[in-house]
Parts: C-alpha cells; sequence; structure tokens
C-alpha cells in the first residue's frame, strides 16, 4: 500500500515538474550573477492577466563598473513571470552606472521609472526616464544633465 501510494505521488509530481521546467525563460541565464538591488514596485494589467514589476540591477565589473538593469514582469497566475528585459540603452550605449535606486510613478495607465545615470568613463550624469508599456516592451527617454 506504502508502495503505491509513493508511485501516485511521483506520477503526479512529474508533469508539474516538467511543466515548471519549460516555463523557465532563457533570458534569465543572461543576467550577471552580482545583483546590486532588486525592487518589486507598481502594478501592471493586459486583458485578463494582471500583476506587478520586478526591477533587478546588476554589476559588471571589466575596465570599469557597469550595471545593467532588468525588468521583470511578474503575473499573479499560473504564468509566473511573463517577460523579462534588459534595458539596453542602458548596458549597451556606454559604460552607464545607475546613481540611486530607481523611483516609479505613474501618470493615467502610464507606468514609468526615473533614475539618474553617470557615465563610468566621462563622469556625466544623465536623467532618464524607462516608460513601461506592457509585457516585454518599454520606451526609453534621456537626457544629459548640466554639470
Amino acid at each position: 500500500m506504502l508502495l503505491r501510494l509513493l508511485v501516485v505521488c511521483v506520477w503526479v509530481m512529474v508533469p508539474i515538474v516538467s511543466n515548471a521546467e519549460t516555463n523557465l525563460h532563457y533570458r534569465i541565464y543572461e543576467m550577471p550573477t552580482e545583483v546590486v538591488s532588486v525592487q518589486t514596485e507598481g502594478q501592471w494589467q493586459q486583458g485578463t492577466r494582471q500583476g506587478y514589476f520586478r526591477l533587478i540591477i546588476t554589476a559588471h565589473q571589466s575596465r570599469y563598473l557597469t550595471h545593467q538593469l532588468w525588468i521583470q514582469w511578474i503575473c499573479d497566475c499560473e504564468e509566473g513571470r511573463v517577460s523579462m528585459v534588459n534595458v539596453t540603452e542602458i548596458s549597451h550605449e556606454g559604460p552607464f552606472r545607475i546613481v540611486g535606486l530607481p523611483e516609479f510613478g505613474s501618470r493615467g495607465k502610464v507606468v514609468f521609472l526615473n533614475l539618474t545615470l553617470e557615465n563610468a568613463h566621462t563622469h556625466e550624469k544623465f536623467r532618464a526616464q524607462v516608460q513601461i508599456i506592457g509585457p516585454g516592451s518599454y520606451r526609453f527617454v534621456s537626457e544629459r544633465l548640466r554639470q
């Protein structure tokens, strides 16, 4: 009887485990391992799905210490994380560091993220805004700050 119960438990668990493996998002493996900060903020809704945002700032040390900003859309549903993107304007346009923590805000249905960037080489500062559109989609705007 105990053996039969154990076989039934394993049989029930196997589909759950394989389902979890197929839902892993490949981009998580692109994220550097040195995490500077994690913030969970804001709400999103698309159709019948809804959830919240998670911001992850990671560090990379080469010639200069630079940061990357990752946005995750977490769903309050069976899917869990719906999407994750690297805000490439920060990580690919120059050696940028994020100064302080990003600040969330909203105007109507538009959710935005304000942050200050510093070029690690020139030390120029920029004000940037990431407008979060929907799962996997954002708009990036920046301007140089006067010294």
